[in-house]
């Protein structure tokens, strides 16, 4: 998996700046992710949505800490990131 940094995962392959459109006769005929190099329809995308420990619901910013047992920083994050509603 891939962290972009300032980045927001896109919702689909379209919206990407890294897909790419095939045309033929300007017609489109399909897409590329230029970092998995797949066609898009395989939908398998690499970009993960970063959320920092001071956005998830396990941060405890009282204490720096986080649920999962781990140290935090606001501006920090990992794997197990959740983001508030």
């Amino acid at each position: 998996m891939i962290a972009i940094p300032n980045m927001d995962k896109p919702k689909e392959c379209k919206e990407c700046q890294w897909h790419l459109d095939f045309y033929i006769e300007d017609e489109q005929v399909g897409g590329l992710c230029t970092i998995t190099e797949k066609d898009d329809r395989e939908n398998d995308c690499p970009l993960i949505d970063i959320v920092t420990c001071g956005e998830c619901i396990h941060y405890r910013g009282d204490h720096n800490y986080c649920d999962n047992d781990y140290f935090a920083k606001e501006n920090g994050f990992c794997s197990y990131g959740e983001r508030r509603e």
